[in-house]
């Protein structure tokens, strides 16, 4: 507005001959742009000047001022590029904060949903990463998969050997859980010496395998148990079951029903032991269900 309003007196003026009054908006133009340092500011007096003497016939007068303006644009050029460099700046530096801060609530959102000692989900992030398995599976036409662990005499354990020990037990059980993850098998510490696994997309033998392996390892580390007759070591008690999606079987409460079953079952049956629950051989109460045993 500053420059149209100056560019219109002064082409009025040059246009009227009227170099008195012209000068006056030269001396006015001179000072103005003495007086300012902005880029913008020079420009639009500069340009003016040129204008006057171009208008009035001073070649060598308006060349100086077109010399200048072209000057000052090439300033104003550098200018914008550094503007616009500390704007690219502001904005890299923007996204690496927003990455920053990401990153920091994945974290969060990470040790949300981790149980403390174990490392393993919690029973919350159980309830969410379980829903996520069922849908995928029912949309996929998959099975999903229960995983029950129980660690044998583990109330005795803590009794004889204190509940210090009996944490560094349910850790190194929890490692064991933890080797057998994958985007499609996870574990939780389902409460107290309890463990739960879930998985999707699997056969009913490799969830099988699963449960061997744990029950394997675990028995290897012979971690010292004296009131297990079982050898007077840590050894675990495990139930599996592998599911079609149906309205029966559409929440993880159902599904953990059925590798609850197993579970007891591997109880009585003296443990130490694991037993697949095979559902396809059982009534709708499940009942009637086999419970075949997987050796390890």
């Amino acid at each position: 507005p500053l420059y149209d309003d100056f560019r219109k007196v002064s082409v009025f003026i040059v246009n009227n001959g009227d170099r008195v009054r012209a000068e006056k908006i030269l001396n006015l133009m001179t000072a103005y742009a003495e007086n300012n340092t902005d880029t913008i500011e020079q420009l639009v007096s500069i340009r003016t000047m040129a204008d006057y003497h171009s208008g009035f016939g001073d070649k060598e007068q308006a060349i100086a001022y077109y010399k200048k303006l072209d000057d000052l644009y090439e300033k104003r050029l550098d200018e914008l590029s550094g503007i616009r460099l500390n704007i690219y700046n502001g904005m890299k530096n923007a996204e690496v904060e927003i990455d920053r801060m990401k990153a920091k609530m994945k974290k969060s959102e990470a040790l949300y949903s981790m149980e403390p000692l174990t490392k393993l989900l919690n029973r919350s992030a159980l309830l969410t990463v379980s829903a996520e398995f069922i849908a995928l599976a029912a949309k996929k036409k998959q099975k999903v998969g229960a995983i029950f662990i129980d660690i044998d005499y583990f109330k005795e354990c803590n009794d004889t050997y204190g509940h210090a020990k009996g944490d560094e037990i349910i850790k190194e059980v929890a490692s064991v859980c933890k080797d057998e993850e994958t985007a499609n098998i996870r574990f939780a510490r389902y409460g107290g010496d309890e463990f739960f696994g879930i998985t999707r997309g699997l056969t009913d033998g490799e969830v099988a395998d699963i449960a061997r392996r744990i029950c394997s390892r675990v028995k290897e580390k012979r971690l010292p148990n004296e009131k297990n007759p079982n050898g007077r070591i840590i050894t675990l008690s495990a139930g599996v079951v592998n599911v079609d999606i149906t309205d029966r079987t559409d929440t993880i409460i159902e599904i953990a029903n059925y590798a609850d079953k197993a579970v007891y079952y591997a109880k009585n049956a003296g443990r130490n032991a694991a037993y697949f629950l095979d559902r396809e051989k059982s009534d709708s109460s499940g009942r009637t269900a086999s419970f075949i045993k997987i050796d390890f």
